[in-house]
């Protein structure tokens, strides 16, 4: 879906294949059979002894859900913290809580992630994105006598859930931030400065379930001057009703 800049508020449907895909991938009922390549087993990773080929290994990592690789790739001093928009500390973990969130490949999506719901708001300086992951892969479904399709059963393994709140900026929004690989078509493939929020994006969910749509472009509206525009971290709108709300 292609939206004309003039418009602050865009909704994006789209299936995306993940390269580095989703550490956290839910088993996959529509997905083919683990399959060995001909010839055999692939060749044993090579020892990071440059920088090229610990970046080959991170990647064969990823693609192939191997965590023993990607503990070779990783320091045992390793700490990953994430901060919200005011920059105060929303999440952090280490060597150990770092494999964990790998898991493992098997049985998993095989590199594929389904469909996403992403809502943009764009400004002058930049745009923020929500995005909601649902699981839901490409399928197919025999056409019935009276003409109607049938949806597969999920079975519960798949649901909406949030994923990511976060802003494309065109100019560093801290001190040696590095901007993304490749130009952003978001920005209109322009170079793009990036960073997001796992955690952060619940509140998002949270006012979208709650308050309906109207509210959630609001509070992106709000997330964006507090982003850009050093404005305050939006409110959480509660149900609107008052048996809901516990006092």
């Amino acid at each position: 879906m292609v939206a004309p800049k003039a418009f602050a508020r865009v909704l994006v449907v789209a299936f995306l294949a993940a390269a580095s895909a989703m550490l956290s991938a839910c088993s996959n009922p529509f997905a083919p059979s683990t399959t060995r390549p001909p010839g055999g087993d692939p060749p044993q990773a090579q020892k990071a002894t440059t920088p090229e080929i610990a970046m080959d290994n991170l990647a064969r990592a990823f693609n192939e859900r191997d965590k023993e690789l990607y503990e070779t790739v990783l320091d045992p001093d390793f700490w990953f913290t994430e901060t919200d928009c005011r920059g105060e500390l929303v999440l952090a973990n280490g060597f150990e809580e770092e494999l964990e969130i790998m898991g493992t490949r098997e049985g998993g999506s095989h590199g594929i992630h389904g469909l996403e719901i992403i809502f943009y708001w764009r400004g002058k300086k930049g745009v923020i994105q929500f995005v909601l992951s649902t699981g839901w892969t490409p399928y197919y479904s025999k056409v019935s006598k009276i003409g109607t399709r049938e949806e597969p059963n999920y079975d519960n393994k798949y649901y909406l859930m949030p994923s990511d709140l976060g802003y494309h900026s065109l100019k560093p929004m801290y001190k040696d931030q590095t901007p993304m690989t490749g130009k952003c078509s978001v920005l209109g493939n322009k170079t793009c400065y990036y960073d997001g929020s796992g955690l952060n994006s619940h509140d998002a969910f949270y006012v979208l379930v709650n308050a309906g749509e109207e509210e959630l472009w609001k509070f992106l509206e709000q997330y964006y001057l507090c982003v850009f525009e050093k404005g305050k971290y939006p409110k959480v709108k509660e149900y609107p009703c008052k048996m809901r709300i516990k006092k």
